[in-house]
Order: C-alpha cells, then structure tokens, then sequence
C-alpha cells in the first residue's frame, strides 16, 4: 500500500505539549493555578448567592470577620486548620508513593472510638494521664488499621482503594453498633447516634479548650508539615518513597523494597489519621455521631490535599481558608442570613470542586498574556495590516461553484478543470502568503488568519475533486473489498491443518491484500484520507510556525527594550 507518509511527530509535539507541562509543573505554576481554581470557585458562589437574592460580599464579610475570625471562634479556627493540616498529610504522603488512602475516615473514626472509650469511662484516673492513654492507644489502633492495608496490598496483591472503602464501612458500622448495643455496658451508648460529651469539669477548665492550646496544635502542626516536606525532600526515605511512587520497577533496580515501603507509608498514614481523629473526635467535638453517611472530614482532607498537589507547605494555607468556610457558613442564620446548612454545603461544595480541578487552571496566566498583547501592539508586526490589506487574496471565480456527481461526462471534466484551477490559484496565494510570513512589515496575525482559511478551502475543493475524479471507481472498491473477503474466509479445515500450513494460508491472505492495497491505491481509494492527513499536517505546521513566530517577535521587543534603557539613561 502506498500512502503518502506523515510527520506524527508534528501531531504528538501538538497534542502533547502541555500535557507534558503539566507533568513537570513548578511551584509558582502549583500557587497560581490553585489561586486561580479559587477565584473562580469564589466568583460561581458569588452568583449563587446572589440568586437567593443576597449581597455576595455581605455574606462573604460575615463568613469570615463576623463568624471565622470572632473572637470566640478563634480557637475553633486554629484547631481545626490543624487538624485538617495533620489529616491531608495522612493523604498527601501514599499520594507521594502511588498509594491513595481513602479509608483515612475509618481511622480517624476508630481512633476518636477508642479515644471516647477510654475518656469517658475511665473516670477514675487523672484527666490528663487518661487522655495520654486515650490518644496513645487511638493512634495505635488507626496505625494498626493502616499497616493492614499496607499487608494486603504488598502480599495480596488487594488495591488499596478497595480495601479501605470497605474498611470505612466496617469501622462505620461497628461506631454504630457501640452507640445502639444494648448488650454492652461501655458508658457509651445514646438513643440518638450521639455518644455521650465530655462534659468533666477537670477537663472542661483543662488548657485544651483554651486558644493556647490551639496555637499549640497549630506550631505542632506546623512543625509537623516542615519536617515532613525535610524528610520528603532532603532524605534517603523520601527519595525511596517518591521513587517507589512514580516507578515500582525502577525503585525495586534501585534495591529499594516496594513492599516494606508500602506497609510502612500505609502504617504512618494511618498514625498520622490516627492524631487527627484524636483532636477531632476529643478536642473539637467531645463526642461521637453517627449521621445518614459517612462521616466527611477524611473525604475533606483528600480534597484538601488534592488542591494542594500533595505538598505539606501547600496544605497549610488550604487548610486555614476551608477551615474558614468551615466554620463561617455554620452559623450564618444567626447573623440575619437566612442560607439553612445545606446551601451553604452548596457554597462550599463549589468552591472545593472549583478548586479540586485547579489542573485546569496551570496554564491560565492572565497577566502574561496581556504583558504579551501589550508587546504584540508596541512592534506594530502582528496586528497592524497596512501592507497586508494590498495583497490579493481572492483567486477567480470558477465557472461552476455548485458541484454534483449527477452530470454527465463532458461537464464533469470541465468541473473537474474549473477545480484545478481554483486550487491552483489558492495554492499560489498560500505560497505567496507564506513568503511574506517572516517579513517584518506585513500583519503576521491576519497572514495566519488567512493562511489557515486557504488551508481549508484547499482541503474542501480537493476533497470535491476527488469525489469527481473517483466516483466511477466506488462501485470497482466495493467489488475487490468484496472479493478479498470472500476469498480470505477461514477454510473449515484450517484446524485440521499444522502450524506450517497455517501460516501459509495466512501469508497467502496477506499477499492478496497487500495486492488489492495497491490496486485501490492506483484506483484512488485512498486520496481521501491521505487529503485529510495532509490538511491537518499543514494546519498544525503553520500553528507552531506562528506560536514560534509570535515568541520571536515578542522575545525580540524585550531585547530591544531593554537596550534602550541604557541609553536613555546616559542621555539623563
């Protein structure tokens, strides 16, 4: 078969190039395109709030001054940012290694299980000495959670993924069944899903409902996130984790063990879910609930790390502004805003799905693409046309425009005439477009407007062309695909037949459509497809041409520019 050969590299440096971006992002590119994904998250709940007939920035000034920043909300605000900070870490270090931990709700609710357990009936001891045991014996249990979907995965070859959907459920059904048993007498049963509250006096004037306990919680957190990302970026351990993460054969050349760094991420993200559940479940709310689902703060935290591409410096402000959220639409009704808790988890979900996209955004740079407009404008070579507008564009006029396939021989040579000439005339105007490309007086932006309409029409007439030229061949196409098939049907006793035999049979079928190939090749069968390749070549080639043309001049203007400024400045 002979076709005409194509330049794929052409298609893929097209295609491909920003995805190839996107897998190398920086950090600034990481910052901005999250702050954008935010904006805009902000700018579609503007116009949802304002369907309900309230001032957007009103409500936005209660969520955050009158609610989130009161002064009694302070140490909410700061406990809860870290314990989300804490909680997208148990998400973002699997993510680092090729692990996805979505049963981080089952161990911040076994951890905060536990923890409840032991605070609430082990009354006998001290507050503190109890809330040591409580915390060490929470984490323990969420690690041991964690650790156990680590042993699937590396010896049972169980994704992850499926084993902590289940465990989320397991975990959430046994919380259920401790607050609804009537056979255990743990002190912690209710008759409405809702464990029993710390309400003790010694731990109700404790330091850990205080705002300096919070701002401890924080500095830990803080402090946590710093030695994560030291431990990420700076060590041995984290430079097998990332390895392991992007490619498991290649850590396992390096002498890295895939299956111990599994066990031991999945292990340590359960720790990690463990101490957030535990400041969640005892400090924050001081009981146990049981609603219609799934408990949300883990599914919070996996999008929270999401957003901030996995990186524990990127989670900290993330998980202060949902913290924000968080707490700012909980109580807006009290504020005269009548948005009940369900719009505002609208609010919120469209902020945080908004932002969980913000790969979208990585190339979105406003900024630079009006300074490239600005610099554009100033070279007057790509949108003043005072020379452009003198070239003559338009080919002549064919005799016949309207085509059909009805007419008889004679006139359709004469179409198939008017047609030549029609494409040659654009061929020529292309070509003479394309000299004037790189010439520094002529309108690159309107050459390349027109450049790819003349590309089209080409493609349009030629395709008319050869719906002409090869209409009386279809019907002898159909004919030889219709005898290639009859003859290379599989002979009923090709089973019969050995190995030897066999690959004759085929090769002979093979030889017969290699033939009929070249047969439709001379008959025009495929001029179609070789057109529509050769189009959507030059219409990708000219594209690069003007993106590359476009960065010359641009690069070019600030060259000069910068020249210039010495000068001036001599000349003061």
């Amino acid at each position: 078969m002979i076709k005409k050969k194509i330049n794929f590299s052409i298609f893929s440096n097209f295609f491909f190039k920003k995805l190839e971006k996107n897998t190398s992002k920086s950090l600034s590119e990481k910052i901005l395109s999250t702050f954008w994904a935010i904006f805009f998250g902000i700018l579609v709940s503007f116009i949802f709030i304002w369907s309900f007939g309230y001032n957007p920035l009103k409500v936005y000034y209660t969520i955050v001054f009158k609610i989130a920043f009161a002064w009694n909300e302070v140490r909410n605000l700061l406990l809860i940012t870290s314990i989300f900070i804490f909680a997208s870490i148990a998400i973002a270090i699997p993510f680092k290694s090729g692990l996805f931990n979505i049963g981080l709700p089952a161990q911040m609710m076994i951890s905060g299980i536990v923890s409840l357990m032991i605070v609430l009936n082990l009354t006998s001891i001290n507050i503190y000495a109890r809330l040591l045991i409580a915390a060490l014996l929470g984490i323990l249990v969420s690690g041991i959670l964690g650790a156990l979907v680590g042993i699937l995965k590396s010896y049972l070859k169980i994704n992850e993924v499926i084993s902590t959907i289940l465990l989320n459920w397991i975990i959430f059904y046994i919380g259920k069944f401790f607050l609804t048993s009537t056979s255990l007498d743990i002190g912690f049963k209710t008759t409405t899903l809702t464990s029993q509250t710390i309400n003790e006096t010694a731990f109700l004037t404790s330091i850990f409902l205080t705002r300096n306990f919070s701002i401890i919680m924080l500095f830990l957190s803080l402090l946590f996130a710093f030695l994560i990302w030291f431990v990420l970026q700076k060590t041995s351990i984290g430079l097998s984790i990332k390895i392991t993460g992007q490619n498991k054969d290649a850590a396992n050349y390096a002498g890295i063990n895939n299956k111990k760094t599994t066990i031991v991420v999945m292990t340590f993200s359960g720790i990690v879910g463990g101490i957030a559940g535990f400041a969640w479940y005892v400090f924050y709310r001081r009981s146990f609930t049981i609603q219609a689902g799934m408990p949300r703060e883990g599914f919070d935290a996996i999008l929270l790390a999401l957003l901030a591409f996995n990186s524990p410096f990127g989670i900290i402000p993330i998980s202060f502004f949902y913290s924000v959220l968080l707490i700012g639409t909980n109580a807006l009704e009290a504020h005269s805003i009548a948005l009940n808790q369900q719009t505002t988890q609208i609010i919120i979900g469209i902020i945080v799905y908004l932002s969980a996209i913000s790969v979208i955004f990585i190339h979105f740079k406003p900024l630079k693409w009006m300074m490239n407009v600005w610099c554009l404008s100033r070279t007057g070579r790509f949108f003043s046309a005072k020379n452009a507008k003198n070239i003559n564009i338009k080919p002549t006029t064919p005799v016949h425009s309207n085509l059909s396939l009805l007419f008889i021989k004679p006139e359709k040579k004469e179409k198939i005439r008017n047609l030549q000439t029609e494409i040659t005339n654009f061929e020529n105007i292309k070509a003479e477009l394309l000299t004037l490309f790189l010439d520094q007086k002529v309108n690159i932006f309107w050459i390349y407007r027109k450049i790819q309409k003349i590309n089209i029409k080409l493609f349009l007439l030629k395709r008319a062309y050869l719906k002409i030229k090869n209409y009386d061949n279809t019907a002898i196409w159909k004919q030889k695909k219709k005898e290639l098939k009859n003859k290379s049907g599989l002979d009923s006793a090709l089973k019969s037949k050995n190995v030897e035999e066999k690959l004759a049979f085929f090769e002979q079928i093979n030889q017969k459509r290699r033939k009929l190939n070249i047969e439709l090749n001379e008959l025009g069968y495929f001029d179609a497809k070789n057109n529509f390749n050769a189009f959507w070549q030059q219409i990708i080639e000219h594209h690069l041409q003007f993106r590359s043309l476009k960065s010359e001049i641009i690069q070019n203007f600030k060259a000069d520019q910068k020249a210039k400024k010495p000068l001036k400045t001599e000349e003061k």
